[in-house]
C-alpha cells in the first residue's frame, strides 16, 4: 500500500504484509521515517513516537544493452521478400512468411546470410504457427557457418493457430552464417506454416567493474558503458 505523510496504517496491515518500503533507486544508503504509535487510549495509555532507520546496500548491476537485430526485414512489414531468398512456395503474406501457399507441396525454404564474428555466441528468436484447428505444420531450422551450427525440427500446434515463440542460441565459426527454415510438412492442403518476428541478436557477457578498476583509471562507468570499452563488456 502507498502511504503518505499523515496516513496511516494498522498492525493488521503489517501483518498482511501490505506494507512495505520501496527505494527510490538512487545511491543513497540510508533512509527513514517518522511515526507514532496509538493504541487508541487504552488503559490510559498516551502516543508514542519514534523514528525508523533504513540501511541500503548497493548492488552493482549489469546494464542493459539492447543488440540490433542482425535480419533484414525479419518481421516482413516491408510486405515483400526483401533480405530473403526462398524455393517452392514462400512468399509474404500480411506482414508475415508462408510456407505451401495453394496447397503445394514441401519443401519450401526461405534463407537469410548475415554477418557475423567466429566465436560470438548469437540468438535466435522467431514465431510460429499453422492456420488449422486440428492439423499441424512441420518446420526445419538451420544455421550453417563453415559447418552446421544448429538444426532443429518443431511442429506447429495442433489444436490451436496462435503463434509460439522459439528461442535457440548458436556459437558463429565464420563471418558469414546463414539461417535456413524449411517447410518440411508432409501434408499442407488447407493448411499452412508461417514464420514471423525473425531476429538473430549478438549475446553480451558482462564483468562486474568496481571504483578501484586499475585498467580503466580515470574513467567513469558512465563512459565505459558508452564506448563499450574496458573490462565492462567481455566476451567469453
Amino acid at each position: 500500500m502507498a502511504i503518505g505523510l499523515n496516513d496511516t496504517f494498522t498492525q493488521a496491515d503489517i501483518d498482511a504484509g501490505v506494507v512495505s518500503y520501496d527505494h527510490d533507486g538512487s545511491q543513497n544508503l540510508a533512509d527513514s521515517f517518522e511515526f507514532t504509535l496509538s493504541d487508541g487510549g487504552e488503559d490510559g495509555a498516551g502516543t508514542a513516537a519514534g523514528t525508523f532507520n533504513f540501511t541500503m546496500t548497493n548492488v552493482n548491476d549489469a546494464p542493459i544493452i539492447a543488440k540490433p537485430n542482425l535480419l533484414i526485414n525479419g518481421n516482413f512489414s516491408t510486405g515483400d521478400l526483401t533480405g530473403w531468398a526462398t524455393t517452392g512456395t514462400a512468399g509474404v503474406g500480411v506482414s508475415e512468411l508462408r510456407f505451401g501457399g495453394g496447397n503445394a507441396p514441401s519443401p519450401h525454404s526461405a534463407t537469410q546470410t548475415f554477418t557475423t564474428t567466429a566465436g560470438e555466441e548469437y540468438t535466435l528468436t522467431f514465431q510460429y504457427r499453422d492456420v488449422r484447428a486440428g492439423s499441424s505444420q512441420t518446420m526445419q531450422i538451420q544455421v550453417n557457418g563453415s559447418v552446421n551450427l544448429l538444426q532443429e525440427t518443431i511442429v506447429s500446434s495442433v489444436g490451436g493457430t496462435s503463434y509460439v515463440t522459439y528461442n535457440y542460441t548458436f556459437v558463429a565459426d565464420s563471418s558469414s552464417t546463414a539461417l535456413t527454415f524449411t517447410d518440411i510438412s508432409p501434408n499442407s492442403v488447407a493448411n499452412d506454416g508461417y514464420i514471423d518476428s525473425v531476429s538473430i541478436t549478438e549475446n553480451v557477457h558482462f564483468n562486474s567493474i568496481g571504483e578501484e578498476d586499475s585498467n580503466n583509471s580515470g574513467q567513469t562507468i558512465a563512459t565505459l558503458i558508452g564506448d563499450f570499452s574496458g573490462d565492462l563488456i567481455s566476451h567469453p
